[in-house]
């Protein structure tokens, strides 16, 4: 796999994000390890939503936490959607040309690693806790502050990025879908651009 066959030097040096140290309370963009999540019926790493304010001053009631995702079933699901096979890209199956296989893994890091796909948010490995993943904020389930408690903490992250991802949740809800423009109705418009394009061009030309 592209994931897996990449040098994870870099990935691995980027630990800023994480806190060296913490205790054992719940806090804003904490991970924790076996989160059960009864819509896929598993245990994964999931990672804590809730507004700290509401956690610090035990307005929480129950504890809003999003499913952690390796990434590389994240990249074989896009593969798949985009016409390439896992076994393309692992050679087992005739590969395209290197560039193409280039350009294949780039347009996965420019939209996903890189964040511009608003349903995931990239997380790198951290000290081989757990693997190279990516918070789904479809994959989301409210849990009582007791059984959070009684869960493995197994990372923190630092301020901003501590704040980005609860942030980006809310600009993934916050979406407001809106009807699309007819096919007729843009080719009107874009008539009426080239048509005063047109006659500003004949005007400078006296």
């Amino acid at each position: 796999m592209g994931l897996r066959n990449r040098s994870d030097s870099e990935v691995h040096s980027f630990q800023e994000i994480y806190e060296n140290s913490f205790d054992a309370d719940v806090e804003q963009s904490t991970i924790y390890k076996g989160v059960y999540f009864s819509c896929i019926k598993e245990k994964i790493f999931g990672i804590v939503l809730t507004p700290a304010c509401d956690i610090y001053w035990q307005k929480a009631n129950y504890i809003k936490i999003a499913g952690l995702l390796p990434a590389e079933q994240i990249f074989e699901q896009w593969l798949l959607k985009n016409g390439r096979t896992p076994l393309e890209i692992a050679g087992v199956d005739p590969l395209p040309s290197e560039k193409r296989v280039r350009n294949i893994h780039g347009a996965f890091v420019k939209d996903y690693i890189a964040n511009r796909e608003i349903r995931y948010h990239f997380l790198p490995s951290h000290k081989n806790i757990f693997p190279h993943s990516f918070v789904d904020f479809q994959l989301v389930e409210s849990f009582e502050p007791d059984y959070i408690k009684k869960l493995e903490k197994i990372a923190v992250l630092k301020s901003p990025w501590r704040e980005s991802i609860p942030a980006r949740y809310a600009a993934y809800c916050g979406r407001l879908g809106t009807k699309t423009y007819s096919e007729n109705l843009v080719e009107k418009i874009m008539t009426k651009f080239l048509i005063s394009h047109a006659m500003c061009d004949s005007t400078k030309s006296f």
